[in-house]
């Protein structure tokens, strides 16, 4: 399998050639209009939905957050990374308070609702302990439970959120999506292309291409989906079931 290492911009132009443009091929992101600027959108589009489809692809990953615990509170406060808004989802297995430390243990995850409606009651909201557990609220902020009685290091990893091309800079930056597999996002921005002007050989040509280059990366990227990765009777629709 070739690297590449495609840019943005590049990716644009590999599309564009695709379709065959009759407005000849982008030579920059920034500003376009028309069927250039559909181009671009399709790409951008193309880049985030694969992204999606997994949270827990490992090239989202990123290891070791660090947060911190405030005795008589039940708060956690992530001190890195600095951009927690880009947190798409949690390792639940991941979870350690005190981690470098000889009293190093690994908390349990109570569900939001289950904290809600079964713990945080009563007393139990200002019971402070040693927390027992770690509870991800419904917008991927963290508490404790109980409330905490000291100040503890909590670590765990997490699944960064999808990220977007930028339409500025002319398209230099490359997708997180590892090189090997960049190709899957042109080809499956064919398929708005198809939608968008009827054509339905958009759809049917290139998803041989496309369902063994995407059942290569669930194998190398996710591979606990692996069993669950299928393809119906139809090419091109490589999905988890």
């Amino acid at each position: 399998m070739a690297k590449s290492n495609m840019t943005f911009i590049e990716l644009c132009q590999d599309y564009g050639r695709g379709v065959e443009l009759d407005e000849g091929l982008p030579a920059s992101v920034d500003g376009q209009a028309g069927e250039l600027a559909r181009i671009v959108r399709d790409i951008r589009q193309a880049n985030l939905n694969i992204q999606l489809l997994f949270e827990d692809w490992t090239f989202r990953r990123k290891r070791d957050l660090v947060a911190v615990t405030a005795a008589s509170s039940n708060d956690v406060t992530i001190t890195t990374p600095s951009d927690v808004d880009n947190i798409g989802a949690w390792d639940r297995d991941s979870f350690w308070i005190n981690k470098t430390a000889a009293t190093a243990y690994q908390p349990t995850i109570i569900e939001y609702e289950d904290w809600r409606d079964n713990y945080f009651v009563g007393t139990e909201q200002t019971r402070t302990s040693q927390p027992e557990s770690i509870v991800i609220m419904p917008d991927l902020t963290l508490k404790t439970f109980p409330v905490a009685n000291a100040v503890y290091n909590l670590t765990a990893d997490y699944f960064h959120a999808a990220v977007d091309f930028s339409t500025s800079g002319g398209g230099a930056e490359t997708s997180v999506i590892p090189g090997d597999f960049r190709r899957l996002i042109v080809l499956y921005a064919f398929r708005y292309y198809a939608r968008r002007e009827t054509a339905p050989e958009y759809i049917e040509q290139p998803w041989e291409e496309y369902d063994e280059l995407m059942i290569a990366m669930i194998a190398r990227c996710a591979p606990n989906h692996q069993q669950r990765a299928r393809l119906k009777k139809k090419p091109g629709r490589c999905v988890v079931r």
